[in-house]
């Protein structure tokens, strides 16, 4: 599935991606936040691109730690600070990983999503990243073996969680200042991963 060549060309398509959201996370941002997660990821995915491509990694391991410490120096927001955690993951995981599966990414993806938990107590449930992330994290679990058709799926399972986000009232983080209110609008952070579900399967398929 993945080498440390793969990971840094998914990086470059990322970036470019989450620029294409920008506008969309910044809107979501303004009705529930301070409106500079669009601004903030942007900067945040590009530094990662670019500082993989100067520096030029050769493990997965070393390419995953650049990037968890590239983003929380860029993007040092709750968000950043999430994606970092679980980037950090990923890089203890790949010590001695040269290739990942779908079936080990699975493994990754559950090891992540329970440091990003236990950094600041989030759940699924409490309108956070994790709201996409774990939906996404269980499909590509269930169907590991399903071919190159898993991850175009898996990243719709993602979209759909994150829209789903919007019937959720934020019990934790700035955002729950807003309870009720924020009932009707999509959590950012839920999208933000839906976008990078789409790009890797973007990357993956083609």
């Amino acid at each position: 599935m993945f080498t440390v060549e793969n990971l840094r060309e998914f990086f470059i398509q990322a970036a470019r991606d989450i620029a294409q959201a920008k506008e969309e996370l910044t809107c979501l941002d303004a009705q529930a936040g301070d409106g500079d997660l669009g601004v903030n990821m942007e900067a945040g995915f590009q530094a990662v691109a670019d500082q993989i491509e100067k520096e030029g990694p050769e493990t997965l391991q070393k390419a995953f730690f650049t990037a968890g410490v590239t983003i929380n120096s860029v993007s040092p927001s709750t968000l950043g600070t999430m994606i970092s955690v679980a980037f950090q993951s990923f890089s203890k995981d790949c010590e001695a990983v040269k290739e990942i599966d779908p079936e080990y990414f699975s493994a990754m993806l559950k090891n992540a999503a329970k440091m990003m938990m236990n950094l600041g107590g989030a759940k699924p449930g409490d309108k956070t990243i994790l709201d996409s992330l774990c939906p996404y994290m269980d499909f590509v679990t269930e169907h590991a073996y399903d071919g190159r058709a898993l991850w175009k799926e898996a990243a719709q399972k993602a979209k759909e969680a994150a829209d789903a986000t919007a019937q959720l009232v934020p019990s934790i983080g700035r955002a729950r200042m807003y309870g009720e209110k924020a009932k009707g609008i999509r959590d950012g952070g839920a999208v933000l991963f839906a976008v990078l579900a789409k790009s890797l399967g973007d990357y993956l398929v083609k």
